[in-house]
């Protein structure tokens, strides 16, 4: 889930009294610490971010507009490629990455150095091979979340077919009073083969509880089950996975959304990436034997993590991650078809019929995440996907069959490249008619998004259900959600939402955890279906009673202990509400349109 580059600090925005001055005199002092006569030697050592920017790092503002790390990006880049141009080396190439990675992430260097150590080759290749390059466009990418833009750049779209006239539609099936199918929803294994019980759960690094690791007191050693901050023991993926078989009846479909490598990214390699994703593989194997499986990819699957290569690296390069398709294709050939494979072995997505009428498409939408430096290349429909996309949803139409659609990143993420999931937003209300479910993974969260009609700000026309994780990365109970779907529409029915307590689990650490439901989406929110017109009505209740957003965030946080302790005050119900009423990062109507209705009905002071 966790992607790690820049930045994941809350944005500012830059007054217009700071414009120019602060700009051209860093810019200076950075062209200074490069010495002309060798572009490997740099004193960059010295050089520290603006004063605008170190204010703003240490009082962060609301996110309204670009923050000025938006302008030492883009100086610092643009350092970078002329330095390049003028053949420097991967050492000054990597020290600017480095400085850009300690000053924004506000990382230990030496991860940084490894960060920078695993991507480097694919940044100069990017500088060799687009000369055209600029600076702006590489850091709308890396500061994504910071709401970077670049003047200059035209975002593409997708080309959509008419609606067609009803009469040329094949007939949408009724609802049924038979028992529904069931559908296990499981995402964000993230197996960590080097968590060691005893070991330190309250570290600085990105992931804790690892080997050798060891605690200055007894409350921060790693539980046996697992530990808040850290990723998942073996034997606590064993357990999620026979729970799910154990305790309920089984399934007519499993949705697996993917991440199943650990966050210590720096670490992994293809070697250790292909062995743990095998032996995960395997284990859904022996355990779900039998039982329908359709997976995705995660952006930590591939090394280095996130990396999806551009079509125009050819296989056989050292940079192209090939591997992790033909792994996938590989790995797969269990569950799916033939047909369905080729797509896989192409890009990592694929379509199949999984019952007459229901038809689920597989998106590989991690080619979008901006943590994917390829982006930087060529950005423009990565694989060519969402023409895909169209071309499917477009057939199945014609034929009158229903569509779920799994992808590991949410559409409304905001590491999501915005162009893209703007796109996708339009293709979803296109086809929002035959597209009747939508699980997504990655955030670690239990929650759902809606997509509205973009001539009714109000009306809802779509939902995405996001499915939580399997991991207490970070500070979060494991879960696992149950859907119930209409055996004829293929319309989600319902869902619920299985969880254990950690620090209850970890009291005994010899006795399995005690799994429990944890709530069921319509009883939770007095919802009669789980048509978009309830989520019209349920929308509105929402922004008008704080309470309901206080249960939302419970359950979206899934009662984790110390996500509990701190509460959700009125700024993080505003967050709340505004996730839910998001599809694409930067379009923020719908926020804005729910926060005047919060705010108007919150009490007089």
């Amino acid at each position: 889930m966790r992607a790690v580059l820049f930045l994941l600090l809350i944005g500012g925005c830059l007054t217009e009294n700071h414009a120019d001055n602060w700009k051209s005199e860093f810019r200076r002092d950075l062209e200074a610490s490069i010495d002309p006569n060798n572009r490997q030697a740099t004193s960059l050592g010295g050089l520290a971010p603006p004063d605008i920017v170190q204010r703003w790092l240490a009082s962060p503002k609301e996110e309204t507009d670009e923050s000025p790390l938006c302008e030492v990006c883009d100086a610092m880049v643009d350092v970078a490629i002329t330095a390049r141009k003028r053949r420097a080396g991967e050492e000054l190439i990597s020290e600017i990455f480095v400085k850009m990675c300690k000053w924004f992430e506000l990382e230990k260097e030496s991860f940084c150095e490894s960060y920078v150590k695993n991507n480097i080759d694919i940044w100069l290749h990017i500088f060799d091979n687009k000369p055209a390059l600029r600076s702006r466009t590489f850091c709308v990418y890396a500061l994504h979340k910071h709401r970077c833009r670049d003047p200059e750049r035209m975002d593409w779209t997708i080309e959509l077919p008419p609606k067609p006239v009803s009469k040329n539609v094949a007939h949408s099936p009724a609802s049924t009073t038979e028992a529904p199918l069931k559908i296990l929803h499981l995402t964000d294994i993230h197996y960590d083969p080097d968590y060691e019980i005893g070991s330190n759960a309250n570290c600085n690094d990105m992931l804790c509880c690892q080997k050798g690791t060891k605690p200055n007191t007894s409350a921060d050693e790693a539980g046996y089950w697992g530990s808040y901050p850290c990723d998942t023991p073996w034997h606590a993926v064993e357990d999620v996975l026979h729970q799910v078989i154990e305790k309920h009846t089984t399934y007519d479909a499993i949705y697996f959304t993917g991440d199943i490598i650990k966050h210590s990214e720096w670490l992994t390699g293809i070697k250790t990436n292909t062995e743990e994703i095998i032996k995960v593989f395997d284990e859904f194997k022996a355990v779900f034997k039998g039982i329908p499986l359709f997976p995705t990819l995660g952006n930590h699957e591939p090394f280095p993590s996130h990396q999806f290569s551009s079509d125009s690296i050819g296989a056989s390069s050292n940079l192209s991650t090939q591997w992790i398709y033909d792994l996938m294709g590989k790995s797969w050939e269990t569950w799916l078809p033939e047909d369905a494979l080729q797509t896989v072995f192409k890009g990592g997505y694929y379509t199949v019929l999984v019952k007459p009428g229901l038809r689920l498409i597989a998106l590989n939408n991690n080619v979008a995440y901006t943590y994917n430096n390829w982006l930087y290349f060529d950005d423009n429909d990565p694989l060519g996907q969402l023409k895909w996309l169209v071309e499917v949803l477009t057939e199945s139409e014609a034929k009158g069959e229903k569509v779920h659609i799994i992808s590991h990143v949410p559409s409304n993420d905001m590491f999501c490249f915005y162009n893209w999931g703007k796109e996708y937003t339009r293709i979803v209300e296109r086809f929002a008619h035959v597209i009747v479910g939508q699980f997504n993974g990655h955030s670690h969260d239990d929650d759902f998004f809606v997509y509205f009609n973009s001539q009714n700000h109000s009306e809802v026309v779509n939902v995405a259900y996001v499915g939580g994780s399997a991991t207490t990365y970070t500070n979060s109970n494991p879960n696992y959600k149950i859907f119930d779907i209409d055996s004829n529409t293929y319309n989600v029915l319902n869902y619920e939402t299985w969880i254990y307590n950690l620090t209850e689990a970890n009291l005994t650490p010899k006795n399995p955890p005690r799994w429990y439901k944890l709530y069921d989406i319509k009883s939770a929110y007095g919802l009669p279906s789980l048509n978009p017109a309830d989520f019209t009505d349920l929308m509105e209740r929402m922004a008008k009673d704080p309470e309901l957003l206080q249960k939302f965030h419970r359950y979206k946080k899934r009662e984790a202990d110390q996500i509990m302790a701190k509460g959700c005050n009125r700024k993080c119900e505003l967050e709340t509400m505004c996730y839910m009423v998001t599809t694409w990062f930067g379009e923020d109507d719908h926020c804005k349109h729910y926060t005047e209705i919060y705010n108007s009905n919150l009490p007089e002071n």
